[in-house]
């Protein structure tokens, strides 16, 4: 027979019982799963950081500058007239930049004018002309140089800060040294210019790009020089208007 049986409850015995010590309660274990990335995720993130570093270290593409019109042989002293008229974008500074001409026969520079502290005015037309302009030239005058080219078949080159051509004209036969673009442009008699359409076209051929302008117009663009229409024959009666 059990020492400590049932029903009868033997409180001796059950006293007797080694008391149980209370455990802690047991943590449940967690499994840490590995983080799982969405698919693509680290690359475009990647591609992303690229394309930022690539944008900020871009260079800024420079501005394009032209020659627009120049009137190298004036109708009296060419000092007094002689004109080159660039464009680009206003309020563009020229410092460094330099117009040189060029001798078309021995291709050797035969003049440079600094433009530095030269400024493309609002209207985007910057109009060089001499010290010794004549008032008119002189009252639409952005800077003072000496643009007086010479007349022969020659070349003017429009150099940035850093020496590089940028544009150039060739005026006449290029002989042995073609200093502009393309085929050279022709000649002008005394008083007339060379000059871009009012749109600056530029398709890298002198002869294609301008036109000898009857009437110079520095800073207010240019119009070709166009052939008067012809006069009616003397004694002609205008068309009656009487139903």
């Amino acid at each position: 027979m059990s020492v400590c049986q049932r029903p009868v409850i033997d409180f001796d015995c059950w006293a007797s019982r080694r008391p149980r010590t209370p455990q802690p309660p047991r943590r449940r274990r967690h499994r840490s799963r590995p983080h799982r990335r969405r698919p693509g995720s680290a690359g475009v993130a990647i591609v992303a950081t690229l394309a930022a570093i690539v944008i900020a270290l871009a260079p800024p593409t420079e501005a394009q500058v032209l020659i627009q019109e120049v009137l190298y042989d004036g109708p009296g002293s060419d000092g007094d007239d002689a004109f080159t008229e660039l464009v680009g974008p206003a309020g563009m500074t020229m410092e460094d930049w330099s117009l040189v001409g060029i001798n078309g026969g021995k291709g050797t520079v035969y003049r440079t004018v600094d433009l530095s502290g030269a400024v493309i005015p609002s209207d985007g037309v910057l109009v060089i002309a001499t010290s010794s302009a004549n008032d008119s030239l002189a009252a639409v005058r952005d800077f003072i140089g000496s643009v007086d080219w010479q007349n022969g078949p020659d070349a003017v080159r429009l150099l940035d800060a850093s020496g590089a051509v940028v544009d150039g004209l060739q005026y006449g036969d290029a002989g042995a040294f073609n200093a502009g673009e393309g085929t050279p442009a022709p000649t002008t008699s005394a008083g007339k210019s060379l000059s871009r359409d009012n749109s600056a076209t530029d398709t890298n051929d002198n002869l294609a790009d301008f036109t000898v302008t009857g009437i110079p117009t520095p800073g207010v663009g240019a119009a070709p020089e166009v052939e008067p229409p012809d006069a009616e024959p003397p004694g002609a009666e205008p068309p009656s208007t009487d139903p």
